[in-house]
């Protein structure tokens, strides 16, 4: 991935499309954050891949064999792909999912632990209450806002609250 921050260090661009990638900061997530942001996503061609946030993910969890981490995504399109494998298929729609260990992209992309890889999984552990089978719209500003506590997370898009 390509990432271009401005210059003022509040926002920031992908400007390629790529194989899943996290744009990472030094906000640290812990019980009682609350964090807010506006998304924008442009259309590039009708790509309908996903974009999302990873909360609590370290820079080194891409090769932290116990990472543990939630990865809040959402999907434009459903979409299948021939991963070598397993096959597997993006559902559309907003989700919230518990990434552990080293999971490789057909996990990311199917929301699932393959048996193929051993070193690490996802299981997709909520979907969002309205929005959960539903793609974003290119274009359009959304307002996403997290709040993080012990034992849940809160998921609002446009001060609606989707998972909890």
């Amino acid at each position: 991935a390509n990432w271009v921050i401005d210059a003022d260090g509040q926002s920031a661009l992908q400007t390629q499309n790529s194989r899943p990638s996290l744009l990472c900061s030094d906000i640290d997530v812990n019980s009682g954050t609350s964090l807010e942001g506006r998304v924008v996503v442009e259309s590039f061609n009708g790509d309908n891949d996903y974009f999302g946030f990873g909360l609590g993910y370290s820079i080194d969890d891409n090769t932290n064999p116990d990472a543990r981490w939630y990865l809040v995504d959402w999907k434009r399109q459903s979409q299948p792909f021939p991963f070598p494998c397993e096959d597997g298929t993006a559902r559309e729609g907003l989700a919230v999912s518990e990434v552990s260990g080293i999971p490789n992209d057909a996990e990311f992309w199917a929301h699932d632990d393959y048996t193929c890889s051993d070193l690490g999984g996802i299981q997709e552990i909520a979907r969002g209450s309205s929005l959960g089978f539903l793609g974003w719209t290119a274009n359009t500003d959304y307002v996403f806002r997290f709040e993080v506590f012990s034992n849940n997370i809160l998921v609002y898009i446009d001060d609606i609250l989707e998972v909890n």
